[in-house]
């Protein structure tokens, strides 16, 4: 068996974000169901081109299975990362499903730091440079799921690698005893 120096387990949640996402979802079913009601209940044009009864039936179908499909994706998914004496992996799941290895000996440098996930990544997730961030004119690549600590990896190859964490202090411990 494998000693683990570090494991982490992320998912995307938090009060803030369940109560937009429930207004969101709320919202939309809201106008659905006005709809719905305005049209086959009331017989009324909600709308001065209102859509036809086929095309509201399919959007009944369609809404709450495209919402429900977000709903899993979001709040499924979660991003683990783990440090043994080989190296780091990670796997973003459901998207990233087989742990991504990153080696010992790839790794050039790191550093834990704070970053700006809206400016440097576009958000939240899986992200690419943006262009105008901590390594402006480098390409690089985030996996994070909430706040703005992460671990930055270089490797060898000169490619850039941020890990989101919540455990910043445990993941800087694990990284130092993996390179020493």
């Amino acid at each position: 068996m494998q000693k683990v120096f570090f494991r982490e387990e992320q998912k995307f949640g938090s009060i803030s974000l369940y109560i937009s996402m429930g207004l969101i979802y709320l919202s939309v079913l809201g106008l659905l169901l006005y709809a719905l009601i305005m049209q086959f209940l009331l017989d009324k044009q909600w709308k001065e081109k209102p859509i036809s009864d086929d095309g509201l039936i399919i959007l009944a179908v369609l809404i709450p299975l495209i919402l429900i499909v977000s709903a899993l994706l979001l709040f499924g998914s979660k991003l683990i990362t783990e440090v043994d004496r080989h190296g780091i992996s990670y796997s973003f799941q459901p998207f990233i499903r087989k742990p991504k290895v990153i080696t010992k000996e790839s790794i050039h440098s790191f550093e834990i730091r704070k970053y700006k996930p809206i400016k440097e990544y576009g958000g939240w997730g899986v992200g690419k440079t943006q262009g105008h961030g901590h390594r402006k004119g480098k390409s690089g690549i985030a996996y994070n799921v909430k706040g703005n600590i992460g671990l930055q990896l270089k490797l060898t190859d000169g490619k850039l690698i941020l890990v989101g964490t919540q455990r910043a202090e445990a993941l800087k411990r694990a990284m130092i005893k993996l390179m020493n």
